[in-house]
């Protein structure tokens, strides 16, 4: 909003000249404008009156205020994200914004809700029932813990306007007579400026639930404007709700996986306590990007008495070697392996799939069958086991 001084009475509707001086019209300043005829700086208005559109003494028609043009819906940018992961504070979530109206010659009227406004009249730009979140000049509550929203008067502008104003904003006429303005009125701010709303991360712990739509919002309010009749004023809200959920994993291309081990001799087995190990890369895909992999929790029904990452052999053959089972291992990109505990996640195995932060990540799983018994106990024969590996997002 800006407000700019009244043109003289005797004309039909409103007067709106503007000063040819460089640095006039103030983005949130009342900007001074020529007087014209008998009225002058003395003149003192008591009352705000509506925008009812006409000529100025120039000779310039100006529009009507055109309420509808500045009520800014916005949709969301998507209907539905995963709960983000250890956000920083202040990290943007989303953002989502509309063209602001641009408007030259006559048709700046459209942007000037009121004129004849007393000194002291106010516009707030603000959120009607937000609470502004404790050290964060410009960001509000959602209705979902750990996302605040916050909404820019406007964005997007050039020159003294390229930087975006967020709510509050305040703007406080100090002439007598007074017309209240939106300041992306004209050419002074460009043609790209436009309403923004976004969600931002607050720093503290993000939960599941939705984001009501109702809540996100702000409005221009007129204050001390005397008797002003009323207008609907400038206002920017998200159209409709956003729902924080939460992010899971899948691994589609390798479910139901199966390795198959290099036959061993019992020889050898007895020789080195186990076989040569094997691997194989799952590739893994989480609904929300993140700096850390998934944690992976391996588990089984058959874990060997006595160990933290062997199978026991559940072969159905009657011939099935005896003594032996599978030791099943974490794998990393330098060829070192990890011996997962079962039932325990294991946190920081992932590869990335590209550069971080990603959705998709590598792992590489070792298997190795595993001298189980006693000496005198082994027996050849088929080997056979199962264990589930369950993806978590971090």
């Amino acid at each position: 909003m800006r407000w700019l001084k009244k043109q003289a009475p005797g004309h039909a509707g409103i007067a709106m000249i503007r000063v040819a001086i460089a640095g006039a019209f103030g983005v949130l300043a009342w900007a001074p404008q020529v007087l014209a005829g008998p009225m002058d700086a003395r003149a003192v208005e008591t009352n705000c009156y509506a925008n009812p559109g006409g000529s100025a003494p120039s000779g310039t028609v100006y529009q009507a205020y055109n309420s509808a043009a500045f009520q800014k819906v916005i949709p969301p940018a998507q209907s539905t994200i995963p709960v983000p992961s250890n956000p920083v504070r202040g990290t943007v979530l989303m953002q989502m914004s509309s063209p602001l109206p641009y408007l030259t010659g006559g048709g700046q009227g459209q942007a000037a809700p009121y004129y004849r406004c007393p000194p002291g009249a106010i516009e707030e730009f603000r959120p009607p029932a937000g609470v502004l979140i404790p050290g964060m000049a410009d960001v509000y509550y959602t209705t979902v813990p750990g996302i605040g929203f916050r909404v820019a008067y406007f964005a997007g502008g050039t020159g003294s306007y390229g930087t975006a104003r967020y709510a509050p904003q305040t703007f406080v006429n100090s002439y007598n007579s007074g017309v209240m303005i939106f300041p992306f009125a004209g050419v002074d701010i460009g043609s790209a400026a436009r309403a923004q709303i976004e969600l931002v991360a607050t720093g503290d712990p993000i939960s599941p639930g939705v984001i009501q739509a109702g809540s996100v919002l702000a409005r221009s309010y007129l204050s001390a404007g005397g008797n002003a009749p009323a207008q609907t004023l400038y206002s920017v809200s998200l159209q409709s709700n956003v729902t924080i959920s939460v992010p899971t994993c899948t691994a589609p291309a390798q479910s139901g996986l199966t390795m198959t081990l290099p036959d061993v001799s019992t020889t050898t087995l007895l020789a080195n306590g186990e076989g040569p190990m094997t691997d194989t890369t799952i590739r893994v895909n989480c609904t929300a990007s993140s700096q850390n992999s998934p944690s992976m929790t391996i588990s089984s029904a058959y874990l060997a008495p006595g160990t933290t990452n062997a199978l026991t052999n559940i072969s159905s053959a009657t011939d099935k070697a005896e003594g032996v089972g599978v030791e099943v291992w974490i794998g990393s990109q330098s060829g070192t392996y990890t011996r997962p505990t079962f039932g325990l996640a294991a946190p920081n195995h992932g590869i990335p799939a590209g550069t971080t932060p990603t959705s998709s990540w590598d792992f590489i799983i070792g298997a190795k069958l595993k001298q189980l018994g006693l000496a005198n106990q082994v027996r050849p024969g088929p080997v056979r086991s199962t264990a589930t590996l369950t993806f978590t997002y971090n």
